[in-house]
């Protein structure tokens, strides 16, 4: 995998730690619980494809292209790590449909998500208010509730679609 360009190389298969999930944020292990499933299938499905099938259902279909996207979003070049915060909310995005409009487009999946941890990076900015998403998130008490963190994500990657529809050409620009 690491060899094909997944950085970082994800088998769902092995642990990488014994602490496993108990070292992850609250908040990272409800939003990542199903990724690991998610890829699973994914591996699975392709697996059935290099067989030559011939006629794939839709169902099939939507997992291939789903896992293709989520594929892409995990990538990461080498030596540029998320943070906390981007890795959040980036993941939420891909498991909640907020990527599903670019399809299989890798450019455009990898440019929306380049757009996002940049704009997370910076902080608040004019347009964006990520203080408020960046407090739910490194929360350690409980002080706030997913519900919270779901509609904070959701304005700000809707936001930035939306940015990306009044300026097209970002999401265009070749990598």
């Amino acid at each position: 995998m690491f060899n094909q360009g997944q950085r970082p190389a994800i088998n769902v298969g092995l642990s990488v730690s014994r602490v496993g999930s108990a070292a992850q944020v609250k908040l990272m292990k409800r939003i990542a619980g199903r990724l690991r499933l998610d890829i699973a299938q994914y591996r699975e499905a392709a697996a059935f494809l290099a067989f030559g099938a011939d006629a794939l259902d839709d169902a099939v279909l939507d997992v291939l292209n789903k896992g293709t996207m989520l594929m892409q979003v995990l990538k990461q070049p080498m030596f540029k790590y998320l943070t906390l915060v981007q890795e959040i909310v980036v993941l939420y995005g891909a498991l909640n449909s907020h990527f599903d409009v670019y399809g299989t487009r890798l450019n455009e999946i990898y440019m929306y998500k380049r757009m996002l941890t940049n704009i997370l990076a910076l902080g608040e900015t004019a347009y964006f208010n990520t203080g408020s998403l960046i407090d739910i998130i490194y929360d350690s008490g409980d002080n706030y509730t997913f519900r919270m963190f779901q509609e904070e994500a959701n304005n700000f990657l809707t936001s930035v679609r939306k940015l990306i529809r009044l300026t097209p050409s970002v999401i265009k620009t070749p990598l």
